[in-house]
């Protein structure tokens, strides 16, 4: 016959027995749900780190999709000059969509982006949408250029504010005409011969020369297509 001591002894046992239990099982789950936690947080870690990977600037894309001016083509160099300075050599692409702007500020981005070829980056440039003006001219600045099929490239007279003085009309139609002269050689460089000066002159008197992207390849203007078939 058990007696009162040793009942009350084996009430104590199993009451130590159940809250022993009873901790473990809530260890067990404190445990899982912090491995629960630790796995949302490497999923969340891994799916921040693929979309970095997946950015236009990991990839070193810059999306020129803005009139061009001294603004936005500093904006421009700001950018690929932080990829030249951490990738040296690395491949960069620049897309416009631009209706053209400031063909001062463009030239400036033009000479920058060829000086970055010359130091080993390979430059590829493309068009989504149109590549009018200055942003046509700054199309012609990639090693390979690309164009989508649906877009459009625009070629017309460089355009300036003439006013003043006889002297100083003269002086800059001078200007308008060597900026003009550079932009001829520029395309007729860029194409092998296919758009030739007397070709620029004849279309552009018309003010606006828009030309398809399809033109466009058969010109020289573009090294590739993209889009549907």
């Amino acid at each position: 016959m058990v007696s009162r001591a040793e009942e009350v002894k084996y009430i104590a046992e199993a009451d130590q027995a159940h809250a022993a239990a009873e901790n473990a099982r809530a260890e067990a789950r404190r445990t899982n749900a912090e491995a629960a936690r630790l796995e949302v947080e490497a999923r969340n870690a891994e799916l921040t780190e693929r979309l970095k990977l997946a950015t236009d600037e990991h990839n070193q894309v810059y999306r020129y999709n803005d009139d061009i001016s001294y603004a936005s083509v500093e904006k421009c160099i700001d950018q690929i000059s932080k990829w030249h300075r951490l990738s040296p050599g690395c491949p960069i692409e620049i897309v416009f969509n631009s209706e053209g702007g400031d063909i001062s500020a463009g030239m400036s981005l033009f000479d920058f982006l060829r000086r970055m070829s010359a130091e080993g980056h390979e430059i590829t440039t493309g068009c989504e949408g149109m590549a009018a003006s200055t942003a046509g001219v700054l199309l012609q600045t990639g090693d390979r250029r690309w164009m989508g099929k649906q877009s459009w490239l625009l070629i017309h007279r460089s355009s300036f504010h003439v006013g003043g003085s006889t002297y100083e009309v003269e002086d800059e139609l001078k200007t308008i005409r060597r900026v003009e002269a550079r932009i001829i050689d520029i395309f007729k460089n860029r194409t092998g011969g296919k758009l030739t000066g007397a070709k620029i002159r004849a279309n552009w008197r018309r003010a606006d020369w828009w030309i398809e992207s399809e033109d466009c390849l058969k010109l020289g203007l573009v090294d590739e297509l993209k889009g549907d078939k």
